[in-house]
């Protein structure tokens, strides 16, 4: 499968850095335009939910959005190894960020999943 931004090919740091100045940074909008996010599929948050579980982890939205990110670096970093670089180490910093509101709709459409509401916007 192939995911809508490609993360087995990261950007070195100089590129992210003017790419993210350019989408508006952290907190400015210079251009007004939104960061590229990664949207994933019902099988990557399953199995990011199955390993929250397997770590004991109740899996709330936040949590969700970091293992489901954390899952695809280590997906980047074995495919960047099986092109022949060995020593290749994607870090999760270099994958970009999940897009909250596509997670939220990929969980309540899956069937093997139940979403509750919890304080605020959160969900489990």
């Amino acid at each position: 499968r192939r995911y809508a931004a490609e993360v087995s090919q990261p950007r070195p740091q100089h590129e992210r850095n003017s790419q993210q100045s350019r989408a508006g940074g952290n907190d400015e909008s210079t251009w007004g335009e939104k960061p590229a996010y990664l949207r994933p599929h019902t099988s990557d948050v399953v199995s990011a939910v199955e390993s929250l579980y397997a770590d004991q982890l109740k899996p709330f939205g936040r949590i969700l959005l970091k293992r489901v990110r954390e899952l695809f670096a280590e997906r980047a970093t074995e495919a960047a190894r099986a092109a022949g670089s060995p020593e290749a180490s994607i870090d999760v910093d270099a994958v970009p960020l999940i897009d909250p509101k596509c997670l939220r709709k990929v969980c309540e459409s899956c069937i093997n999943l139940r979403v509750e509401p919890e304080d605020g916007k959160e969900y489990s």
